[in-house]
């Protein structure tokens, strides 16, 4: 009985032994290794030389120089080319339409005003006021010094020389 005891006992000290060597071995396992830190370090950005000037200023411009001359009759003068289109019109609203594009001002006998005009044309300004000239029956002076569109009567020219308006065509512009 002795043996059974003592064979008893070692088996509860095994018993024990185990149990403790699972229990070690569990917490062993369990803890976990602190993380490695690790910095990285970036180097900053960096120029030779600083940023454009974006708001600057004067960044560049011409050197002061005479005006050059004018072409004169080297080059061909060109025109722009206006479309006009008044049906049942009469000669005011007529003239007064092509001042107030070119941005000149107009003269005309008020008994030439309520002349009736139609007229649906593209052309130059020259040829536009030619066209109005034509069914108004007067004489068209175009100056572009004064900015001024002259109109003048037919009936008061037949008496006066062409010269005397200075460059006014009959039927015509100069």
């Amino acid at each position: 009985m002795r043996i059974a005891i003592q064979q008893e006992s070692k088996l509860k000290n095994y018993a024990k032994l185990i149990l403790a060597f699972s229990a070690i071995a569990l917490c062993s396992c369990s803890r976990t290794q602190e993380p490695i830190i690790r910095y990285q370090y970036y180097t900053p950005a960096f120029r030779p030389h600083g940023p454009e000037a974006v708001y600057s200023r004067l960044t560049w411009s011409h050197l002061p120089q005479p005006i050059p001359r004018r072409a004169g009759s080297i080059t061909a003068y060109v025109s722009p080319v206006y479309s006009l289109e008044l049906p049942h019109s009469n000669f005011a609203e007529a003239i007064q339409a092509i001042a107030q594009t070119i941005g000149y001002e107009c003269s005309y006998p008020q008994h030439v005003e309520g002349r009736a005009i139609s007229i649906k044309t593209t052309g130059t300004i020259d040829e536009l006021l030619l066209e109005i000239g034509k069914q108004a029956g007067v004489s068209v002076e175009l100056n572009h010094e004064e900015r001024i569109i002259r109109i003048v009567d037919d009936s008061a020219l037949s008496g006066v020389a062409g010269s005397f308006f200075g460059g006014v065509l009959q039927g015509g512009l100069s």
